[in-house]
């Protein structure tokens, strides 16, 4: 519940829930190096807020504490010791090739040849998509903001065990300009990073499931960031 001040703002007492996954390098039963993706978009329609408006109040209260306003950018990243890696597997080769058709190529054709048709797509803000026709609606959105969006693959695993789907895990991240009406409004020419986690579950070579992470509040954070600079400017 939220029950305490903090980055949400003011304790409403409301129950949350969002999905965050984290991507881990053990060692030796610790933890070394995490990357991680919470999707605060979710939280922000808990506490009865579209994500817009979370990401504008975290703003104007950086803003007005006279101090950068904060979001995760490969710029503000240390560099670490882990070499990632894309595992060599036909279920991780056709879901990279996939993610690179659509969300690198445009390839929204893609979507029909990727997913089964009835698949259940886990999208960010805590909404749950079905099928080919929503699935499309939301790529469109996001693909719409940014049209000059570059796709990384950042990283990729699979496992494979008796009597269960085929697991693949991808970390990615969207590079691009906010320069298109879409999924984020009017354009406004920022320069937005966006890095994902995507857990699918695969049978006969067909996503039939995934679950998608972004901020998408970060997102607008870093929107707003631009703007506000551009009007100081």
């Amino acid at each position: 519940r939220h029950t305490g001040d903090g980055v949400l703002g003011k304790a409403q007492g409301r129950l949350v829930r969002s999905r965050i996954i984290a991507e881990c390098w053990v060692r030796d039963q610790v933890v070394i190096e995490e990357w991680l993706v919470r999707d605060q978009a979710a939280f922000a329609r808990c506490l009865g807020m579209e994500p817009r408006a979370l990401a504008r109040d975290m703003t104007d209260r950086d803003i007005r504490n006279g101090v950068p306003v904060s979001y995760f950018t490969p710029a503000h990243d240390k560099p670490g010791r882990y070499r990632v890696s894309i595992e060599d597997d036909p279920a991780v080769d056709t879901c990279c090739e996939g993610f690179r058709r659509l969300w690198h190529d445009k390839e929204t054709a893609v979507i029909r040849d990727l997913y089964f048709h009835g698949a259940a797509f886990h999208a960010p803000g805590g909404d749950v998509l079905y099928g080919h026709t929503d699935i499309d609606t939301f790529a469109l959105g996001y693909l719409a903001s940014f049209p000059d969006a570059v796709l990384k693959i950042e990283a990729a695993r699979v496992n494979r065990d008796p009597e269960q789907p085929v697991r693949v895990a991808i970390r990615w991240s969207l590079t691009g300009t906010h320069s298109g009406f879409g999924h984020f409004g009017e354009p406004t020419g920022a320069p937005v990073y966006v890095m994902g986690m995507s857990h699918v579950n695969m049978t006969g070579n067909k996503v039939m499931a995934e679950y998608m992470v972004t901020d998408e509040v970060s997102v607008w954070k870093q929107i707003f960031a631009h703007v506000e600079s551009k009007a100081g400017a």
